[in-house]
């Protein structure tokens, strides 16, 4: 083989220099990424730590990148491998050409040509066998061991995993919810409320998506959310109260003649009605005698006394316009203007009932979003064996909330009530002469019902009377239904106990004929009881909690409810 230059000859040197290089760099980094492999799989077994293996792959692939960067920097150049030809028996024939290389003197000449013929020879038959990687057998056994504990480190399973891929799950799961309350509460900000109750929810929402920011696991998210639900439903019974408040107020305008038509059209929350009934009443207030203007006068007073509505600036506004009104109509005024403002404050208050029914529709749905949410992480929580709050457990609050944002409640609610007519047995006393009393009891539809009888009997100055109460049964609230007319039929009879020392003679009663009854709607039966207590209520001075027990039994015997 004949080279035509020195630089032609010296390219396999360093060719082969740089195999040798590399074989051994690529040892060196082998070897450093395998120990840090290795160090990261171990303390993957020994912690919870999330990202061991990637860890792990990274640094063997981060010792190889170094290897190649070291063997790129420290690459052979010419007079390396110049050197290493006049180590191995050239005697410095080519680092004496180099330095002559480039001029044209008979000496320079005849030192290329030697360095050229003993080059190619070198290069022909010793290159291969002295230039050879130095891999000792230290180096090669610890990088098979290595390898050999790596391999064992990633087929053998790490107990940590299951538990970090949980707490992986958990994690994401607990960032959702939080996701979710955000936008929420992105929601509420954005059409802020004024209700009290409203705003309360609000902040506690903010609570509970600032808290699951800060909670780590699952099981604490769950605890979190239970108790911003029942914030939550605080929140709403309040709202449900504040509204039941407001339609009972309405209900209330309508025991008297003269609004009774404007109370309909404020229960039915609609403004022409509003409008409509207002200007009515304005022609017959004008046709009142000063008498009855006087009444209206008082009747407004008392809706004044009583004034509900769902904010406490519609609320406000309503009671001042009904008590300029009726101080019109007793200072002989033209009431008209004052009307006219009325009209405003009615419309001013239907639309605030009309707002807090959906902000309370709006955060019923939030709060069954919420639980819908959380259940099936509560029922996996359970399975593995935690114990989730009382509200998560089977049939528990928040499936109960779930369901009513699905609207499983509406189809439980379907099914109509029926019952047989009540019939009713009165107590009797005896001996003492006082009439029995006690109502007779049953079960049956209250508003279909027949009324139950009742017999008492004594002995003494006064004979025995029947009992004045009839029977009581569940069931729809249709009409409350008196008896029609009709022939009494009970037997007389003679109680001749002991009259206890009254000294009186005894009486006998004949048969008494039932009173002529009458058919009302139970909406207006409930609305003149629901008004005469909340005017006594009023005006009275019951502790708090007896006050509030009188208005929640009236909410719970409302209409329709």
């Amino acid at each position: 083989m004949k080279f035509s230059s020195l630089d032609e000859l010296l390219i396999p040197v360093k060719w082969r220099l740089l195999q040798v290089k590399g074989m051994e760099f690529m040892l060196r980094s082998l070897i450093v990424g395998l120990g840090l492999a290795c160090l990261w799989m171990g303390l993957g077994r020994l912690f919870l730590m999330n990202g061991y293996r990637l860890g792990a792959m990274i640094s063997l692939s981060a010792a190889f990148a170094g290897g190649g960067i070291w063997l790129f920097v420290r690459r052979p150049n010419v007079l390396d491998a110049a050197k290493l030809l006049d180590e191995n028996g050239l005697e410095d024939r080519i680092t004496t050409a180099l330095l002559y290389k480039g001029q044209a003197s008979r000496m320079a000449e005849l030192q290329k040509q030697d360095a050229l013929e003993k080059g190619a020879y070198f290069v022909e038959t010793q290159l291969q066998h002295i230039v050879q990687p130095r891999l000792g057998r230290k180096q090669l056994l610890v990088g098979g061991s290595l390898f050999a504990v790596l391999v064992l480190f990633l087929l053998v399973p790490n107990s940590h995993d299951a538990i970090l891929k949980q707490a992986g799950k958990d994690k994401a799961w607990v960032q959702n919810q939080k996701e979710q309350a955000d936008e929420l509460l992105k929601q509420w900000q954005a059409k802020p409320s004024p209700l009290p109750a409203m705003k309360q929810m609000t902040e506690d929402l903010k609570e509970l998506e600032r808290r699951l920011g800060q909670t780590p696991t699952s099981a604490k998210a769950l605890d979190e959310l239970e108790k911003a639900l029942k914030k939550m439903e605080a929140g709403i019974s309040e709202l449900e109260k504040q509204k039941q408040r407001s339609e009972q107020w309405a209900e209330s305008m309508q025991r008297t003649q003269a609004l009774r038509e404007l109370g309909k059209a404020l229960q039915q929350r609609s403004p022409e009605s509003i409008q409509r009934e207002a200007v009515k009443l304005s022609e017959q207030v004008q046709k009142l005698t000063p008498e009855q203007k006087q009444l209206l006068a008082s009747e407004l007073e008392r809706l004044a006394a009583s004034a509900a509505a769902a904010t406490p600036e519609a609320e406000q506004l309503l009671r001042e316009q009904l008590q300029q009104t009726a101080s019109a109509l007793r200072s002989g005024e033209d009431a008209a203007p004052q009307l006219s403002r009325l009209q405003a404050g009615l419309t001013a208050a239907s639309a605030a009932q009309q707002a807090l029914e959906q902000q309370q529709a709006q955060a019923a749905k939030a709060a069954a979003s919420l639980a819908a949410g959380a259940l099936p992480q509560a029922r996996e929580l359970a399975a593995s064996g935690a114990q989730p709050g009382q509200a998560w457990a089977p049939g528990g609050r928040a499936e109960q909330l779930a369901a009513a944002g699905s609207g499983a409640a509406a189809s439980a609610s379907a099914a109509p009530n029926a019952g047989a007519a009540g019939q009713g047995q009165s107590g009797a006393a005896a001996g003492s002469g006082a009439a029995g009393e006690v109502p007779g009891r049953g079960g049956g539809t209250q508003g279909s019902g027949a009324a139950g009888s009742g017999a008492g009997g004594g002995s003494g100055a006064v004979g025995g009377a029947g009992g004045t109460q009839g029977g009581t049964g569940a069931g729809s609230r249709g009409l409350v239904t008196t008896p029609r007319e009709r022939s009494g039929t009970g037997g007389t009879f003679v109680d001749s106990g002991p009259t206890a020392g009254s000294g009186g003679e005894v009486s006998q009663g004949g048969a008494a004929p039932a009173m002529d009854g009458a058919s009302r709607p139970y909406e207006d039966v409930y609305a003149d009881y629901a008004a005469e207590a909340s005017s006594a209520l009023n005006r009275s001075e019951l502790p708090q909690h007896m006050q509030n027990l009188v208005r929640d039994y009236f909410l719970e015997i409302q209409p329709q409810r």
